[in-house]
């Protein structure tokens, strides 16, 4: 789907602001264009940068560049084909696994002639495809890992096993497993996030399916078996679907184009308790406003698109924070376009987008933030209850780790624990129960995460621990 961006004034009258951004790498002289995937390397500290741009810094990148840590531009090969003078077709995903950088685009082939049919992997010489890839004008819009396994969804048909499988499938870094999404008619559907909660996996985009007496809107559940609908999904009809999704909170939040007024409980934004819809602090003002991302980022979730005011009528320009009870711009800035992606690296806050202004000052599509929050606005703390847990830290070993982890689980009270594993980002990799009884410790194989820092969490119904880890190989 293209994207078209409009330059226009978003959100509020100019007004007289402290410096909050500094433009952070791309050149207008040159023909730049936006910016719309950021990934962080954790392990290696790199940051890698993708778009339409086919300049980067004055160079030539083709829509993807990586960054080091002392800054320093790096290019993956030749990168995308079929550039023009100035741009590339967009770079929208990017994501590390089994120490390779995947990418999904809309062409087929990558680095002067690789076929690779909307999906490819660098392994840092080279890129390689996925099998066949998709079949033509396929693409990937979203990856998550878990594990071990790569979840792929898209706007694609991919033949496994001579069966046609549809917007999502499983890729263990060898081979393919289909999922059995329902049949598309005559198109591919546009499945564009996915996410683990509770046990099930559940897809995202902007498709209509009936099962049984009920349809699936926009948004389904699978549970090893079977897709399901859930709840009565997303109302307003499939061009008002889901961008992305996440778990925050023990939640499953969800966001895009939607619509209250069209019978949605939240408005671009709702959380999902595995029941039922709710409401986040009265979610986002504009009825026209687009979320495209979301990234939990130290206790917050922050949410970008293009949008003028949050919550209660909280003034917020493409930019805002949640934090489980109430809403907060991010210094009060105001960007003349949209925001498509956000990364924190080297403890800086990034955002890429497609606009040429902030506060009303020069900055091209992507952005540093070195401001600091006295001027943000916050809303009102909802009526949101807080978590009914006790938080301790979690002592974990070893640390590094390669092949295994181990906790003590003597301080849980409850008969059984929910164990989970998230990575930099904030994605569930591995979720499980165990039961506590008579053990001191529980062992967790993490053989198959990737290299990378994780987080593990653990509770019962009295209390929630968490630490960190550091997962390394031999």
């Amino acid at each position: 789907m293209k994207n078209i961006f409009l330059i226009i004034s978003v959100c509020l009258p100019w007004l007289t602001f402290s410096q909050n951004w500094i433009p952070a790498g791309s050149n207008p002289g040159l023909g730049s264009y936006p910016v719309e995937s950021l990934f962080v390397d954790t392990l290696r500290n790199d940051l890698y940068v993708g778009g339409s741009f086919k300049y980067f810094k004055s160079l030539i990148f083709n829509g993807i560049v990586r960054i080091d840590s002392l800054g320093a531009l790096h290019t993956l090969g030749t990168a995308l084909d079929g550039c023009g003078p100035y741009n590339c077709t967009p770079i929208k995903v990017i994501k590390q696994y089994k120490d390779e950088i995947y990418v999904g685009w809309v062409d087929n082939t990558i680095n002067g002639g690789t076929v690779v049919n909307g999906i490819a992997r660098w392994d840092g010489t080279t890129w390689k495809p996925l099998q066949s890839g998709f079949n033509q004008g396929g693409v990937a819009n979203g990856f998550i890992e878990y594990n071990g396994d790569l979840y792929i969804s898209g706007a694609f048909k991919l033949t496994i096993d001579s069966i046609p499988q549809y917007g999502i499938a499983k890729w263990n870094g060898a081979s393919w497993t289909g999922l059995d999404f329902p049949v598309y008619p005559g198109d591919y559907p546009l499945a564009q996030a996915s996410a683990w909660y509770k046990g099930k996996l559940y897809l995202g985009g902007g498709f209509l399916f009936g099962v049984g007496n009920s349809y699936i809107l926009d948004i389904a559940s699978f549970d090893g078996t079977k897709w399901s609908a859930v709840g009565e999904g997303i109302k307003g009809g499939i061009w008002h679907g889901i961008n992305d999704m996440v778990v925050f909170k023990d939640e499953l939040y969800v966001c895009g184009l939607f619509r209250s007024v069209d019978g949605n409980i939240g408005n671009k934004i709702m959380r999902w308790d595995g029941d039922q819809w709710k409401d986040v602090g009265g979610g986002i003002c504009d009825q026209d406003a687009t979320l495209h991302r979301m990234l939990v980022h130290d206790g917050k979730l922050y949410v970008m698109g293009i949008f003028t005011c949050v919550g209660d009528g909280i003034p917020a320009s493409c930019i805002a924070s949640w934090d489980g009870d109430r809403w907060c711009s991010c210094g009060n800035s105001i960007f003349n376009n949209r925001v498509f992606a956000m990364a924190f690296w080297q403890d800086n806050l990034y955002v890429g987008g497609g606009f040429t202004a902030i506060d009303n000052k020069p900055v091209t599509y992507f952005a540093k933030w070195v401001g600091d929050h006295s001027t943000d606005t916050c809303s009102a703390v909802s009526a949101i209850k807080p978590e009914p847990f006790k938080n301790t830290e979690l002592r974990i070993r070893p640390n590094p780790a390669v092949k295994y982890v181990t906790f003590e689980s003597a301080a849980f009270t409850g008969n059984r624990v929910l164990v989970r594993i998230l990575n930099s980002m904030g994605v569930v990799q591995i979720e499980k129960e165990f039961a506590t009884s008579g053990q001191s410790n529980i062992q967790i194989d993490i053989h198959d995460l990737s290299k990378g820092v994780y987080f593990l969490t653990v509770s019962d119904d009295h209390q929630k621990a968490s630490g960190k880890f550091l997962k390394t190989v031999d």
